[in-house]
């Protein structure tokens, strides 16, 4: 085997079994789903789930997956900064000193980042100027703040030791820890 080919070229180039899994990877990489790359490469789903375990094809995924990664900037990195962006997002920064709402175009990226769709909705008032009234929705803070914590394991089993404490603590104070979850033996 030619060992500049990168994982999938060396599937591709191989023997008729090998450029048939080829095939099973490409398909298996658009969605993640074995049944449709079975389909897709004539397995059963059985022989599927058997090719998926082989470690040339899983070298080949591995490859596929980590260079559209490089290709569109889609790394973990990017990914905590956007989720970043979202979560921590300032509401205030799309006016001006005046309490006026800027323009789209005067917004910094970080603010329109932030904004999932802008609805601008034009009326005549009582005395018939037009008057554009702007509703604003946001991406998911609380989302965004969730996948943040959720990464760097903010919400480990270890923290509920957290709570056997504070129950621990208000039992000592005033005997009431009601409504607390019960210390867990380990």
């Amino acid at each position: 085997m030619d060992e500049s080919l990168n994982p999938l070229e060396a599937l591709q180039q191989g023997s008729k079994s090998r450029q048939r899994w080829a095939a099973f990877v490409l398909e298996y990489v658009k969605e993640f789903s074995i049944k449709n790359a079975a389909v897709a490469a004539n397995y059963t789903y059985d022989s599927a789930r058997h090719v998926l375990g082989r470690k040339e094809v899983r070298k080949a995924i591995n490859f596929l997956v980590e260079d559209a990664g490089r290709t569109t900037n889609v790394t973990p990195e990017v990914t905590l900064k956007e989720l970043s962006i979202a979560a921590f997002f300032d509401p205030s920064s799309l006016f001006d000193g005046d309490g006026q709402l800027l323009k789209i175009s005067e917004l910094p990226p970080e603010v329109t980042k932030a904004i999932s769709s802008i609805d601008v909705v034009t009326k005549l008032d009582d005395d018939g100027v037009s008057v554009s009234i702007a509703k604003i929705r946001f991406v998911d803070k609380l989302g965004a703040l969730n996948t943040i914590a959720r990464h760097l394991n903010m919400f480990k089993e270890e923290n509920k030791s957290s709570i056997v404490a504070l129950s621990d603590i208000l039992n000592q104070i005033d005997g009431s820890s009601k409504g607390l979850p019960e210390p867990v033996n380990d």
